[in-house]
């Protein structure tokens, strides 16, 4: 596509010399490894490299087209061979560029945000699709799904990068796909990697302590956040709401102002009011008014917070069109991996979940203390190179809960694990430190808790759940949860 038809189609504000000439564009990137001839080269300046720094190499390479920030100098650049397009917000441009030379033809979009729950809901809204003869893909944490079939890992990050992102719906798009739910995160909302898609539905689960270590602070978290319904919308899109989460009123308040429809859920709910719930055997009761009718609902589920999961991936696939015939499609739903996922249980049992926040954990242990016949014992570890203010947080959550707290390596990425360790042990009493084993290396972590588990015993797994490998010194090794348990429960 000519670069002039490009930039006709773009709205992000932007400056190009007069007169420039108007090449025939094939590709862009903002990695300077993966600049081909005839792409444009975003150049960001990121936390830790400025793409800037690798325009001058690629000019080398005879590779020519660069968007910039407006700052940027070009004047020691020969302008009649190197097009240089200056904007405000490379990222904001970069995305809506890779929007037109990745056309799709999706006609529903939903996206999902929250600290905690975006994949669960994302999995449970597929598989309720599915039941009802709906091909539905998915893009987040668990790679990018469509008809059962995982056909793109998307970087392991939970919201891809821009291009790569638009590039997935372009290929969804030729597969056939029509509708889609993405897990929108703050980091990419903060990106603008979204950009321009406009969402005819958006979800809110809630919000908690996560990812301050990008943003800084809890404010500046919130308002990532809130950007997926205030830039991602239009006035006929839908808003499905966790009504009990203390910030849901920033995006209620968006919603109003935008005219937005909002379908909502909870203790607090109009749409689906919960009344009671209450734990059973192997599930939950769960009594909520509907259409100004009560109802009773048993939910074969591991924990209460995965009900509010259950109930907004309901009001995202059938939204005004639900009835009381469909409640019952919750019990048709598999536990979505490593949430919660219960993979072992006869003498005791054994847990293996995702949750990487403060509030993910106490919601997890909490709801475990309450079905617990005897002790808890936790195996949980932070993430290097990620917020350092949740680690200490993420101890006393598990030390609140747990009889036990075997401390073990998550992703220590480029941080030295026994560091990140002693900061999870800060200010700890001599009472709580008594009950933590400070083991490091993840497969002795959980052997050790497998030796210590004893009848009635619950053990759980935090950190990693559906992860199959680990990052240690930036690389990536094999490594699963699952695994280790598995093999030691099977020469025990």
């Amino acid at each position: 596509m000519k670069l002039n038809k490009i930039l006709e189609n773009c709205s992000t504000k932007y400056f190009l010399k007069k007169n420039h000439f108007n090449p025939e564009i094939y590709g862009i990137a903002v990695h300077s490894s993966k600049v081909k001839k005839k792409f444009l080269f975003g150049a960001i300046k990121g936390n830790k490299f400025n793409g800037e720094n690798y325009i001058q190499t690629l000019i080398q390479k005879n590779k020519n087209f660069f968007i910039v920030h407006n700052s940027f100098d070009t004047t020691k650049f020969d302008l009649k061979k190197n097009i240089f397009i200056k904007t405000n917000n490379v990222r904001l441009l970069v995305s809506e560029v890779a929007s037109v030379l990745f056309p799709n033809n999706i006609k529903e979009k939903i996206a999902v945000t929250g600290t905690n729950g975006k994949t669960s809901i994302a999995n449970y809204s597929l598989q309720l699709n599915r039941i009802v003869g709906e091909r539905m893909a998915s893009i987040g944490t668990l790679g990018t799904i469509f008809n059962d079939e995982k056909i793109e890992n998307t970087e392991q990050l939970t919201t891809p990068q821009s291009i790569e992102f638009h590039k997935s719906l372009k290929n969804l798009s030729i597969k056939g796909c029509k509708k889609l739910i993405v897990e929108a995160s703050s980091i990419g909302l903060d990106q603008n990697r979204l950009y321009p898609i406009k969402f005819n539905k958006v979800a809110f689960t809630n919000l908690s302590h996560d990812h301050l270590d990008y943003h800084k602070s809890l404010t500046k978290y919130k308002i990532a956040k809130t950007k997926l319904f205030s830039e991602h919308t239009t006035s006929s899109s839908i808003a499905i709401v966790n009504a009990d989460d203390k910030y849901t009123k920033y995006f209620l308040t968006i919603c109003k102002k935008r005219k937005i429809k909002v379908l909502d859920y909870g203790f607090k709910g109009k749409f689906i009011k919960f009344k009671s719930i209450k734990d059973q055997k192997n599930g939950f009761l769960i009594n909520f008014t509907f259409n100004q009718k009560d109802f009773e609902l048993y939910l074969n589920c591991s924990s209460s917070f995965e009900i509010f999961n259950l109930f907004a991936s309901l009001i995202i696939t059938f939204e005004e069109k639900l009835n009381s015939d469909k409640f019952n499609l919750l019990n048709e739903l598999k536990n979505t991996d490593g949430r919660l996922e219960k993979i072992y249980d006869e003498t005791f049992s054994v847990f293996i979940d995702y949750a990487h926040t403060p509030d993910a954990v106490q919601n997890v242990l909490s709801c475990l203390s309450k079905k617990k016949s005897n002790r808890i014992i936790s195996i949980i570890g932070c993430g290097g190179n990620r917020d350092k203010k949740k680690r200490n947080i993420m101890t006393k959550k598990a030390l609140k809960y747990s009889d036990l707290v075997i401390l073990a390596d998550d992703n220590p990425r480029y941080e030295r694990p026994e560091t990140i360790r002693k900061e999870m042990m800060q200010n700890l009493n001599k009472s709580e430190l008594l009950r933590i084993s400070n083991i490091g290396d993840r497969k002795k972590a959980i052997k050790y808790g497998l030796q210590l588990v004893k009848k009635k015993d619950i053990l759980i797994i935090f950190g990693k759940g559906h992860e199959k490998f680990q990052i240690i010194n930036g690389k990536k090794k094999i490594f699963s949860d699952h695994d280790v348990v598995k093999n030691f429960l099977k020469i025990r």
